[in-house]
């Protein structure tokens, strides 16, 4: 998956809309983003990618740049 689909997906699994979230968005500048949402964006994930949240990377995250790269270690996304 590329990353700016992944970006709206994670928008949509946060309750916004389409093109509203960057990587530059922290649990401080995106009001939605709560433990619970939190819990949902690590669900989707592993739904949509495929990727197990066995290690503490990815539980502990706190932008969604931090997440991207990680994913990308995991050849999870892409450019």
């Amino acid at each position: 998956m590329k990353v700016e689909e992944f970006l709206d997906l994670i928008s949509q699994t946060l309750g916004m809309p389409p093109k509203s979230l960057t990587l530059d968005d922290t649990q401080q500048t995106v009001p939605q983003w709560d433990s619970m949402a939190h819990l949902m964006i690590i669900a989707t994930v592993q739904r949509d990618l495929g990727v197990a949240p066995n290690d503490a990377s990815l539980h502990n995250f706190t932008s969604i740049r931090q997440l991207v790269e990680r994913l990308k270690a995991r050849k999870a996304l892409e450019d």
